[in-house]
């Protein structure tokens, strides 16, 4: 069986992130942090907790179709949605006339 060839639009790996935003530098740059910073998500395995969302929604608006939840310090991306609750509606009440 033939493997899938890996699109530029699959992120499975920090630097998949690094290449798809332009580098460390201009990563580092735009969070307004510095280098060592971005540089740490490769020893973590994970993008860091301030700078998740920011890096997610860029992603995304690059044309990013699979993004590894584990690099976002999730299992799975169900992990990551709040889950649905029931909830039941008030009682009405009667106004007095």
């Amino acid at each position: 069986m033939a493997q899938r060839r890996k699109s530029v639009t699959d992120i499975e790996t920090i630097k998949d992130i690094y290449k798809a935003l332009g580098g460390i530098d201009v990563t580092a740059d735009w969070l307004g942090t510095c280098r060592s910073s971005v540089g740490m998500w490769i020893t973590n395995d994970r993008v860091s907790n301030g700078h998740q969302l920011r890096v997610y929604l860029s992603l995304k608006g690059r044309g990013c179709r699979r993004i590894n939840p584990k690099l976002f310090d999730f299992k799975s991306w169900d992990e990551a949605v709040m889950p649905r609750l029931r909830i039941r509606a008030a009682p009405h009440t009667r106004r007095a006339a």
